[in-house]
């Protein structure tokens, strides 16, 4: 089993409560709401610039 695929694999709710806070504290996660989480602005891929006169 590798190590970053383990992380995924809970059996118990709280076992992946703990990992959602871990998360958090690493500033992978946002908790933007009791139980609501997204992904960190530092973790998202760049946005490209839209032009919007392309079809």
């Amino acid at each position: 089993m590798y190590a970053d695929t383990a992380a995924l694999e809970f059996t118990h709710y709280d076992s992946f409560c703990v990992q959602l806070g871990r998360w958090t504290r690493e500033g992978l996660l946002e908790k933007i709401a009791n139980a609501t989480y997204r992904l960190a602005p530092d973790c998202l891929p760049p946005q490209q610039p839209t032009d919007s006169r392309r079809p």
